[in-house]
């Protein structure tokens, strides 16, 4: 449990979560990157057929860390070669959801898309959304940063 001192050794391979909105942005932006929008997400999850998961139309507990794993944790990112998008971007679904770019509807709040380890299958849809205070810091809640300009 990582807030019990465990060694950070058994997560290094794992996606960073307890991260506010604040610090992944500026982490993105120390790399020369930010935080993809909530569009951009999408449709790196979606790819141009519009699928419900990144993997296709079908629930599959198996492609991703989630609820009936039962790992109770995340795991090592690229853990699940199978759930890549059709753009091959990888663990969209499962494992921890990432912070947008995407204002929520207050100014204190952003958007949140994906699904996290604890959550059922069914949930790891493309199109998931949900928002959460920027000062919030969750064990399922890490992000992911993108190049380019932003649209």
């Amino acid at each position: 449990d990582r807030t019990r001192g465990e060694s950070l050794t058994r997560y290094r391979a794992h996606p960073v979560v307890l991260v506010r909105w604040r610090d992944a942005a500026e982490y993105c932006a120390w790399r020369g990157a930010r935080l993809p929008t909530e569009q951009e997400w999408e449709a790196a999850a979606r790819g141009d057929d519009a699928r419900r998961h990144p993997w296709g139309e079908q629930d599959d507990a198996t492609r991703i860390n989630c609820a009936e794993s039962a790992m109770g944790d995340t795991m090592p990112v690229l853990s699940h070669p199978r759930d890549a998008s059709p753009f091959d971007v990888h663990d969209m679904a499962g494992n921890a959801a990432e912070w947008t770019a995407t204002p929520g509807p207050t100014p204190d709040h952003a958007i949140i898309r994906g699904s996290a380890w604890n959550e059922p299958a069914a949930l790891a849809t493309t199109t998931r959304r949900r928002e959460r205070p920027r000062e919030a810091r969750s064990v399922t809640i890490t992000f992911r940063c993108a190049s380019g300009a932003s649209p």
